[in-house]
């Protein structure tokens, strides 16, 4: 969706003008899928002698290590783009929101003007990031000296501040590996990404294996991520 900001909003047109249009064109690149998958192995008295809801919780198990292998992709995606253009995030330093700021080390001023870049209807309800970085954010300093207004108004009844923007509502957190090193991914979650799946090729099998007296299960499926819309996507440069 190609679109500007005059387009966002429903504009007065004067009589016999042109509207305001978005225009809404294929990708260049497919979609890539790959096949994810995890395969259980055990003989035939470990299969026969476990209980049933021990056997589920395995295979469980199993199914979430696959889905955090996804992440890793779809993070990925999320970061560097699906390959098509205009799919990469608009990325924000710390030291050019907050001028105070030091290169490495994450500030409340830094992290709040981040967040108010989204623009209407766009906000960031989901932050991702390394431990050490998402860190930073759990435990930034909110001294005397930045305590926010809106707060403080609040609590002494001298007129209350309550933000109308979405932008800067609770977010949900999260950190993995698979993130960039001091970077927070901030994302819309209604526009960011989108998950396609072949339809078909969610498999679950089982086999003997006679000669060892074994049996195994195969579950696999075939998925691929794209990036939905851009501008509800963003990064933070902690360390710039």
């Amino acid at each position: 969706l190609t679109d500007d900001s005059d387009s966002y909003t429903m504009k007065r047109v004067a009589e016999g003008a042109e509207v305001p249009s978005a225009t809404l064109t294929g990708a260049d690149h497919a979609i890539r899928l790959k096949k994810y998958g995890r395969r259980l192995i055990g003989s035939y008295e470990a299969f026969r002698r476990m209980q049933i809801d021990r056997f589920a919780l395995h295979l469980q198990l199993l199914a979430v290590k696959a889905e955090a292998d996804k992440v890793d992709t779809a993070i990925d995606i999320l970061v560097n783009g699906d390959g098509n253009s205009g799919t990469t995030p608009t990325n924000s330093n710390l030291t050019v929101i907050d001028t105070s700021a030091v290169a490495g080390t994450l500030t409340l001023k830094g992290l709040l003007g981040w967040k108010m870049l989204w623009g209407n209807p766009y906000m960031c309800n989901v932050i991702i990031g390394e431990e050490a970085d998402v860190l930073q954010v759990l435990l930034l300093n909110n001294g005397s000296a930045n305590v926010p207004f809106a707060q403080v108004a609040g609590l002494f009844g001298i007129g209350g501040v309550v933000p109308i923007n979405s932008g800067l509502g609770p977010v949900q957190i999260g950190w993995t590996t698979a993130a960039p090193t001091l970077k927070l991914v901030g994302i819309d979650n209604r526009f960011a990404l989108e998950m396609v799946t072949e339809v078909g090729a969610s498999l679950t099998e089982t086999d003997k294996i006679i000669s060892q007296q074994k049996n195994e299960i195969v579950m696999t499926e075939t998925v691929g991520f794209c990036v939905l819309d851009a501008t509800g996507n963003r990064t933070l440069d902690i360390n710039a």
